[in-house]
């Protein structure tokens, strides 16, 4: 856990600052709180500068199969030891680290009834899923900022799926599944070697990792957009230009039919597929380059700003407590690697 003060803690004093609790992206797979892009020194100096002290608490918290794996055995185990649930670790850590703020940041001036939970994509896609959790397992926080990602940008699997990616992974490792030590054994393996194994187990280049609807963990299911808990006291969430840049590897071998069929496969209307794929400009002579930018922009507005367009209207209750952006140009930072992405704007957060 990392924390960036405004000041040094004066004794006695009964200043408080409100609290941003940082969490980082990355798939749910890889990403860590102590990346040098993420020092909130320059933010919390910037605060001070401006006028509005700010106090920033940032963590690391469990990934991969790791932080999300479940199955029957892991149901099984946590019973035993008295808990809950089925896999969902990376969240219920960082749950825990949002008790521990409201435990202890007081003692370095943080106000503990003003907790903001700030993150970008696996970031801002968590705190959606707090958001659709119960009162006994979301993060304590008062508000939210999620830059390209929501609750619904990643469903949930079932258990059923869960205990597929499970089997997997213990054929994977030549491991019988079914042996009395089976959870043991897949502790013993070191956590690089876990994480190299993700995306061959999942067969996806660029994948995630997905959290597990058991049960015990949810309110409701975030896949379905729906009003924001009572509490919420402000929402801000928002995308950026080529925000399907991170699906590109999973394209680069694909086709116009092979693009059409994914298609079919989930909407089974030939005459509907082919007027989204017109709309789109996606069509049979494109070139390769020209029909994977084309395809990582109708996907990124299909998984994203769709669904910031429909979180908007469905919580417009909130009002004057609402705010949502859409950048069209990135900010003028030099390590940008992509013009407008997200990750510029974290960049530029930072710094």
């Amino acid at each position: 856990m990392n924390i960036v003060i405004p000041q040094s803690p004066q004794k006695n004093s009964t200043e408080q600052f409100p609290v941003i609790l940082w969490i980082h992206g990355g798939s749910l797979l890889h990403g860590s709180a102590n990346y040098g892009i993420y020092d909130a020194v320059n933010l919390v100096s910037h605060s001070v500068e401006t006028g509005r002290p700010v106090l920033v608490v940032s963590f690391n918290y469990r990934l991969g199969l790791g932080g999300f794996l479940a199955s029957k055995q892991i149901a099984a185990e946590l019973k035993e030891n008295g808990f809950s649930g089925n896999g969902n670790f990376g969240f219920t850590d960082q749950r825990l680290a949002s008790e521990w703020i409201q435990k202890y940041i007081a003692q370095f001036g943080g106000d503990v009834h003003n907790v903001s939970a700030f993150g970008h994509s696996a970031g801002a896609i968590s705190i959606g899923h707090h958001l659709a959790a119960t009162a006994n397992t979301s993060m304590l926080f008062h508000r939210a900022v999620c830059m390209s990602g929501l609750g619904s940008t990643l469903l949930c699997s079932s258990p059923e799926e869960h205990q597929a990616i499970f089997d997997a992974t213990c054929r994977f490792f030549s491991i019988d599944r079914e042996h009395p030590d089976v959870l043991d054994q897949l502790r013993r393996i070191p956590e690089q070697t876990l994480a190299n194994a993700d995306p061959i187990i999942q067969g996806v280049a660029s994948g995630t990792e997905y959290p597990c609807f058991d049960g015990w963990f949810y309110a409701r299911d975030p896949q379905y957009i729906s009003q924001t808990p009572p509490w919420l006291k402000s929402f801000l969430f928002g995308d950026v230009h080529d925000e399907g840049l991170i699906s590109k590897i999973n394209i680069l071998k694909d086709t116009y039919q092979s693009v059409r069929e994914t298609l079919l496969g989930q909407v089974q209307d030939a005459t509907f597929v082919d007027a989204v794929l017109g709309e789109y400009g996606i069509t049979p002579d494109l070139s390769s380059q020209d029909l994977i930018d084309q395809t990582c922009e109708m996907g990124a507005e299909a998984v994203l700003k769709v669904e910031n367009y429909q979180t908007a209207l469905v919580n417009s209750h909130l009002e004057n407590r609402l705010f949502k952006y859409h950048s069209i140009s990135a900010p003028d930072y030099p390590i940008s690697y992509k013009a407008k992405l997200t990750m510029d704007w974290t960049f530029c957060i930072f710094s």
